[in-house]
């Protein structure tokens, strides 16, 4: 018996409707990994980002030079009590100057770099995309992957949420991508074409964020207790704790649950739609990680991918045949 058999069955009468089925993408980063070109853009770009620290170095090296001719023989680290004559002192603008001259040194060699890199980037997408075959229906979902340098992520700017996904609609209109594993668990899932109401996801921590933030809170109150409020595992746990909740409260999601609704999914003020997002899950039978790109932005979930759990709870709503957009949250 075939997928759409089997939901004709368990659906009901009211079953026929065509079922929306995802794009099944099977691994293949591994054949970028061991393409030829790709190790030879990698390697180029490697060399240009230590030719551009090595040109910035050794400018720094010049500039400090001149410094130390024209101050540095007043510095301690020269060896001079007093300065010679005819030299001036390190004045509190001499060590401004200093610092705006490091400072400068380091962001112009972090853009220079990350300008060789955007130049590089076309190239070597241009190289892995002709290893992909057009009748492929990921293709555009693996050059949306390439041009980003990976999977969307929940820092993601909205701009950047936008990009990948106009590289993906640009070749398909699928509304999910699947990994072989999630696609094949998915085959048992219940579907229907009836009305379904709104249903809450993803328990107590509902996405990603919710639970990074509780992990954050609990290893940055273990660190406290164990070495004080000092030390840079704390302060970058710190950073990590501010950096997601002013991403939730701008979605207004810090205390909000992420629920699936016949052909959206909404989490606080962000909602996404079948109409203007994709969803990816991957992971195996029993666990998923489900990402959700949109015009919010990036939404990352770990679900229960077993039969009657939140997976498919989400994949019966989002892969519903009729969409109502205008359905609310936890409206009947």
């Amino acid at each position: 018996m075939d997928l759409h058999a089997a939901v004709a069955v368990s659906s009901g009468p009211a079953a026929g409707a065509p079922f929306p089925e995802p794009v099944v993408v099977p691994r293949w980063k591994w054949r970028i990994y061991v393409h030829p070109a790709s190790w030879a853009v990698a390697f180029g770009m490697f060399a240009v980002i230590v030719a551009s620290i090595a040109v910035h170095v050794l400018a720094g090296a010049v500039a400090f030079g001149l410094f130390g001719r024209w101050f540095g023989d007043a510095a301690p680290w020269f060896g001079n009590p007093a300065p010679p004559a005819g030299l001036g002192a390190w004045t509190t603008l001499t060590w401004v100057i200093a610092v705006l001259v490091v400072a400068v040194l380091g962001v112009s060699t972090v853009a220079s770099s990350l300008w060789c890199i955007r130049r590089l980037l076309p190239v070597y997408v241009r190289v892995m995309m002709a290893s992909i075959p057009e009748t492929d229906p990921a293709r555009s979902f693996k050059r949306a992957e390439l041009s980003e340098s990976g999977p969307p992520l929940d820092g993601w700017t909205k701009a950047q949420a936008a990009r990948w996904l106009a590289a993906v609609r640009a070749g398909s209109d699928a509304r999910m991508f699947a990994s072989v594993s999630i696609a094949s668990g998915a085959a048992r899932y219940d579907r229907t074409d009836r009305p379904v109401e709104p249903e809450r996801v993803g328990g107590i921590a509902g996405s990603r964020d919710v639970g990074m933030l509780l992990g954050c809170a609990a290893m940055a109150a273990v660190g406290f207790w164990r070495f004080g409020a000092t030390g840079t595992l704390l302060l970058a746990l710190g950073i990590v704790f501010v950096t997601i909740l002013l991403r939730m409260v701008r979605r207004r999601t810090l205390f909000s649950p992420v629920v699936a609704g016949q052909g959206w999914i909404q989490h606080g003020a962000a909602r996404w739609s079948v109409e203007d997002s994709v969803v990816l899950a991957t992971g195996s039978r029993s666990r998923a990680q489900v990402c959700v790109v949109g015009p919010p932005g990036v939404m990352t979930m770990r679900l229960d991918a077993r039969p009657g759990k939140d997976l498919a709870v989400l994949w019966m709503r989002w892969m519903h045949p009729h969409p109502n957009l205008s359905q609310q949250a936890f409206d009947a």
